[in-house]
């Protein structure tokens, strides 16, 4: 009893709604609204995994690519070893062209190419190093 008083009221994730009673981690208020929160970022979930698993994918692609000394591959080829060019973690407008970065390594493409292929230092520079 002396614990029940003295616990700090957690919110439900779900609807927001203060859990009155349970254990001192519990995260929904019912099973109603723990089954909703479940659906509905179970999806996000999938999708994440989902991405992080052809990013990864490409990754390996592209790091062979630079190991066997390629800087430049048709589309097509790397499709069938089973790249998807439409999944990079960024993109920035040079002068001429884009360029399309997977993690370490950067590429630029075309409609039926990538080339320049290259792997890039992520080290984070100082500033105040003169």
């Amino acid at each position: 009893m002396y614990k029940e008083k003295n616990r700090k009221r957690e919110r439900c994730l779900e609807c927001g709604e203060t859990i009155h009673y349970g254990r001192t981690d519990k995260k929904f208020c019912n099973d109603r609204c723990k089954n909703r929160w479940h659906r509905e970022n179970g999806n996000y979930l999938k999708i994440h995994s989902k991405t992080v698993r052809i990013l990864d994918k490409n990754y390996k692609i592209l790091q062979h690519c630079l190991e066997t000394g390629r800087t430049s591959a048709e589309i097509g080829d790397l499709i069938q070893w089973g790249f998807n060019p439409e999944y990079v973690t960024g993109i920035r407008r040079g002068r001429l062209r884009m360029e399309n970065r997977c993690f370490d390594i950067k590429y630029y493409r075309s409609d039926t190419k990538i080339f320049n292929l290259e792997k890039v230092d992520l080290t984070p520079t100082r500033d105040n190093d003169h």
